[in-house]
């Protein structure tokens, strides 16, 4: 399914939110964007995040290795996840952008030192 057609499928806050999020995410360096699942999913050297829009029409904000992160402020709920946690948005008006930029490069530090340990893995 390509982005345009999913953004089609949605409710216009999740909409809103989803396009909010997806551009912000795109505009770290060397992050790309590719649908999975029929869900959007972000990532640099490896899957980072994705967002999956909920039934209740509230978004969910998924961290991939966030076992791996740190979360100083709590915001991520496991639910009955080992690896994956997420922040639940219920709106444009609810999104915290100083904490979703803080969990994002959070996350893209994970990934900076998985890439790493695997490239030291192959030599």
């Amino acid at each position: 399914m390509k982005y345009e057609l999913f953004l089609d499928t949605l409710e216009i806050q999740q909409k809103k939110v989803i396009e909010y999020l997806h551009n912000l995410f795109l505009s770290f360096p060397q992050v790309h964007s590719r649908m999975r699942y029929k869900i959007p999913f972000f990532g640099r050297h490896n899957w980072i995040c994705y967002l999956n829009p909920r039934k209740n029409d509230t978004e969910e904000l998924c961290f991939i290795k966030a076992r791996e992160m740190d979360d100083p402020r709590g915001v991520l709920d496991f639910r009955t996840r080992v690896d994956i946690a997420g922040l639940t948005l219920t709106s444009i008006h609810s999104i915290q952008e100083d904490i979703i930029i803080e969990l994002f490069n959070e996350a893209l530090m994970v990934d900076e030192e998985i890439a790493r340990s695997k490239k030291s893995r192959r030599r």
